[in-house]
């Protein structure tokens, strides 16, 4: 998959992890190609060099001595960010005395929203083992953070960031440690030599993530999210309804040759929502045809107010885009935006 917002593609069982792990909120966008890069020492590593890939917030390491899902293993990137910041550094310990989890591997405690995400997001094979108590840290600047004080904890593979601005389930998100390690061991120059993924990669499996959407639909919602979020608006929080309701209406403009708010069936968007379960009182559309890439097809509602006033509708609390492919229709690709609250 080509990711054009960083000009990088993703492949084989890399892409597969990636979708099958959160994608982009947990990962986030490809910022390396594939290079072979040695591992630090333990505890950081292994001290073995393998075919590694970069993203904002992860590194993915191909172990072919492994058998899947194992062969594709997340870096400690949290372990060795922690470690150049903070080694021998005595922290403050702002853990509240109830509803946390002691971890006795490294006598740290998680608490609150953030054991709760570490366990609805992965657990330990996505984030690992906890290597601080939560405190007050200052984000870098952009591009490699927002500059701000936030309440974090660090992870070996990760560190949380508590956003009280955001609604649920994004007040949790995970700082841009691939981004900052990058930069930090490669700087501007350039990257060890690119290397091709291996023949025994496997092909990326067609399966979408347990939620029904694939990594551009939930892409697309990533972009909707920060688009409202820099206009003031809070974000939206992906709805299964609103997806089941969006995809149909993909589907069938697609089959049927047409682009409208009215279906196939004569249904409205309003009676077509409801009828997939979403209970909301305020509901809205965008549709579109001719986009593959949810990148393009933001672009384009973006020049249209009608489109605009209504991505950016404050009342709105959930949504769910979907796209279908059928050849031989005029548009080939059909998109459909659902909202509501």
């Amino acid at each position: 998959m080509f990711f054009p917002q960083t000009g990088i593609s993703v492949c084989g069982r890399f892409l597969s992890y990636w979708r099958d792990n959160g994608g982009l909120a947990q990962q986030g966008l490809p910022i390396s190609p594939v290079f072979e890069e040695k591992n630090a020492l333990p505890p950081a590593g292994d001290g073995k060099v393998h075919k590694v890939q970069y993203f904002e917030r992860a590194r993915f390491e191909y172990h072919p001595e492994n058998k899947p899902p194992y062969d594709v293993l997340l870096g400690l990137l949290g372990q060795v960010e922690f470690s150049s910041k903070y080694k021998d550094q005595k922290l403050p310990d702002l853990i509240p005395a109830e509803g946390c989890q002691l971890f006795n591997q490294t006598g740290k405690r998680v608490c609150g929203r953030f054991l709760e995400y570490w366990k609805n997001n992965g657990g330990l094979a996505q984030q690992g083992l906890p290597l601080s108590e939560v405190f007050m840290e200052t984000n870098q600047p952009t591009p490699f953070g927002d500059g701000k004080a936030h309440l974090v904890q660090y992870f070996e593979r990760g560190r949380f960031e508590y956003h009280p601005e955001n609604q649920p389930p994004y007040e949790v998100l995970l700082g841009l440690i691939g981004k900052a390690q990058l930069k930090a061991l490669y700087g501007s120059g350039p990257l060890p030599r690119q290397v091709a993924y291996p023949p025994d990669l496997p092909a990326a499996p067609v399966a979408v993530p347990a939620n029904g959407a694939d990594a551009e639909e939930m892409a697309f919602l990533a972009l909707l999210n920060n688009y409202r979020q820099a206009n003031g608006r809070s974000a939206l929080i992906f709805d299964a309804r609103l997806y089941e309701s969006a995809r149909w209406m993909a589907k069938d403009m697609a089959v049927n040759n047409y682009i409208s708010h009215t279906d196939s069936t004569g249904r409205s968007a309003t009676t077509r929502i409801k009828a997939f379960g979403y209970p909301g009182r305020w509901v809205g559309e965008n549709i579109a045809g001719g986009f593959e890439k949810a990148q393009a097809n933001m672009v384009v509602w973006q020049s249209d107010q009608i489109h605009i006033d209504n991505m950016l509708q404050a009342s709105y609390t959930h949504a769910a885009a979907a796209r279908y492919y059928y050849a031989n229709s005029l548009n080939k690709w059909y998109w459909v935006l659902d909202m509501g609250s």
